[in-house]
């Protein structure tokens, strides 16, 4: 399992989305001017546990964010994640593995930050498919204003286990294509 930032491409065009406050397909407001500095992938934070059991990943702003009740806040984190484990002799084992995403605890309890779609779940087919590289983006509001500092950890993601039957009615043959809701209605 390892985070990874995203290219310096999808970055860049991340960020220019939403300073045209143009997000693709998604109709969501931003509220912010990007300044130059952001533009750096570099300076993005990779994921990281605060203490030795910790379950979650801190996700770190990759900009300053200043959020107020009402609006929808669309947040590019610049990371992406390959949930793939290397095991044995040169033996890769692909295990059944999610990422879910949660904010942070006391940030509901402070400010009402909500995800929009309750908790983010990230595929082990997200990363690095044919038409996406896997980006993970974060999509909240708040009940009370909150300013967060570039840096600050905002939200967690936890890395589960998850199962499926050793006998499904049909086989699945799907392949993923792109990124979220590209595995259909």
């Amino acid at each position: 399992v390892m985070f990874e930032r995203v290219s310096n491409k999808e970055w860049t065009r991340a960020l220019e989305d939403l300073k045209t406050n143009n997000p693709g397909l998604w109709n969501y407001v931003y509220a912010k001017d990007i300044k130059d500095e952001d533009y750096d992938i570099n300076t993005v934070e990779l994921p990281r546990r605060s203490t030795p059991f910790s379950a979650g990943y801190d996700f770190y702003s990759p900009f300053e964010i200043n959020a107020i009740p009402g609006l929808r806040y669309l947040v590019p984190t610049g990371i992406k994640c390959r949930l793939t484990n290397i095991r044995g002799a040169n033996a890769v084992v692909l295990e059944n593995l999610v990422l879910k995403l949660y904010p942070r605890s006391s940030y509901g309890m402070k400010y009402g930050f909500r995800f929009i779609n309750t908790i983010g779940v990230i595929d082990q087919d997200f990363y690095n498919n044919e038409t996406n590289e896997g980006h993970i983006y974060v999509d909240f509001s708040v009940e009370n204003p909150i300013h967060i500092a570039k840096g600050d950890k905002f939200c967690q993601g936890i890395i589960e286990n998850f199962y499926i039957f050793k006998d499904e009615i049909e086989p699945l043959t799907k392949k993923r294509t792109g990124g979220m809701g590209s595995t259909g209605k």
